[in-house]
């Protein structure tokens, strides 16, 4: 017999989690369950959240059909598709007794802007890596409020570090910014709005660490190296749109 879906989404996310190490399944966490899950300060108030649904990231290639037994066995339908259309890029399932679905990512997170994981996804045992996870929420161009929430905890529990350690891996935000500046102009300008907002939604130390590690970040913007590329695009800057707006689904 399947078993259905956990109602409980943080529960439900580890059941997951648990079946893909059994069964040998290469599948992480992302989203904001993924910053739950490696930053105590996402777990209680104020950057608490409700979760609607879950998102994962998996490796293209054969990575699929892995995938999608792992989830059907869980008590997870296919949304067959859309899937058969963007099964290269994103993969979608619904579950059907708690009405949320499972967004998957192939590769890549795709939204605003392009977060490249694929030769990432081994970094850390259950989750995409900080570095990747920050990213994912500095491209978002129309930030909500829960996404405010995960950027803070990510900047509240993570020092910024060089290499692939437990912190913000330096090292890669300055490959990635250097050689993408519709992603570091995206990222320049989030980081302003999170160092905007962040006084008004925790207090005291929590908003020193804070705003100590916007301001690490925004030097590696401004001083990290940047390529060819990088120079040729930021001639252009902002007379042609930089950034997609992709249509929200959770």
């Amino acid at each position: 017999m399947i078993a259905a879906p956990l109602p409980d989404l943080v529960a439900e996310s580890q059941r997951v989690l648990a079946a893909a190490r059994e069964r040998g399944v290469v599948v992480r966490l992302a989203g904001g369950l993924a910053i739950r899950h490696i930053c105590p300060a996402a777990s209680k108030p104020p950057l608490n959240r409700q979760y609607a649904d879950l998102d994962l990231a998996i490796a293209g290639g054969g990575a699929h059909r892995p995938l999608s037994d792992l989830l059907r066995g869980l008590g997870y339908q296919p949304e067959s598709t859309f899937n058969a259309l963007n099964g290269s890029t994103r993969l979608q399932f619904i579950d059907a007794t708690n009405g949320r679905h499972v967004d998957v990512f192939v590769d890549a997170v795709r939204m605003c802007h392009v977060i490249d994981f694929k030769d990432r996804l081994l970094l850390l045992e259950d989750t995409l890596s900080p570095a990747d996870l920050l990213l994912t929420k500095l491209q978002i161009v129309e930030l909500n409020h829960k996404d405010v929430l995960d950027a803070l905890a990510l900047l509240h529990d993570l020092a910024l570090a060089r290499g692939n350690g437990p912190g913000i891996d330096i090292d890669h935000l300055e490959r990635v910014w250097g050689n993408d500046w519709p992603l570091w102009k995206t990222s320049q300008l989030t980081l302003e709005k999170i160092r905007f907002v962040a006084p008004s939604i925790v207090d005291g130390p929590a908003t020193t660490r804070i705003l100590k590690t916007v301001a690490g970040l925004e030097a590696i913007l401004d001083s990290g190296r940047k390529s060819l590329r990088w120079r040729l695009r930021a001639r252009i800057g902002e007379r042609i749109r930089w950034y997609e707006l992709p249509e929200e689904v959770g």
